[in-house]
């Protein structure tokens, strides 16, 4: 799985070095967007917090429709609460959810008030590598006046899959169609493989699941467009 960024680089460049060929003829542009909002998850399968998403945009457009290549790093903290409700422990010591995507995607483009207002809508896909949040789980036994240590990691604390998202951006164009500002929201959703290693001290003992994680996010975002 660790190959398919390796595959879908060489995809996406395959794809824009077309995307330049076809729409060179017509009057296109380039555009280079950054955002950064909300990363919503909407998996139980995750545990997490609402976090927060960075996103690197490049797009290719003509009036109607074009061509964009998504970067985007995605970072949510644990429910540590509710994980430790579930697994009845008294503390426990946490990493993150961290994704990080690269994604091609089509777009159809609206246009409003005399091309002040733009409505970008887009279906895509790519990949994605997310790092397994590791987790020592603490339980304190008071007649003994013990405590006992629960960790919970992976084999691979890093897994690539394939993911897919669709989403709308509405643009306002600020001056002399150079520079934009804008609202996006955007589903990414994608399956990760983990072999889920548990190890239990006092007394010693280790159990491997082999699981299966859905990570789907709503992103809601806010950013800046710059017409190149």
């Amino acid at each position: 799985m660790k190959t398919l960024f390796h595959y879908v680089s060489i995809l996406f460049i395959i794809l824009f070095l077309l995307a330049n060929t076809s729409v060179k003829a017509q009057n296109v542009s380039n555009e280079l967007s950054f955002s950064i909002g909300s990363a919503i998850p909407i998996s139980d399968d995750m545990t997490a917090l609402p976090g927060i998403n960075y996103q690197l945009d490049y797009k290719i457009m003509n009036k109607y429709f074009g061509m964009q290549m998504s970067f985007s790093v995605i970072d949510n903290n644990l429910d540590s609460d509710l994980l430790i409700k579930n697994h009845q422990a008294s503390s426990m010591i946490e990493a993150k959810w961290l994704s990080f995507s690269m994604m091609m995607k089509l777009v159809a483009r609206a246009n409003f008030l005399n091309n002040k207002l733009l409505v970008d809508f887009n279906l895509g896909a790519g990949a994605m590598i997310t790092a397994f949040p590791n987790q020592i789980y603490k339980y304190t036994v008071n007649a003994e006046n013990q405590v006992y240590t629960t960790g919970v990691a992976a084999d691979e604390d890093n897994q690539t899959a394939f993911v897919f998202g669709a989403g709308a951006r509405v643009k306002y164009i600020l001056s002399d169609e150079q520079l934009g500002i804008f609202a996006s929201y955007d589903y990414l959703s994608g399956t990760q493989n983990y072999n889920i290693v548990t190890t239990i001290l006092s007394p010693l003992s280790m159990d491997k699941t082999f699981t299966k994680i859905k990570m789907s996010y709503s992103i809601i975002n806010v950013g800046v467009t710059f017409s190149l």
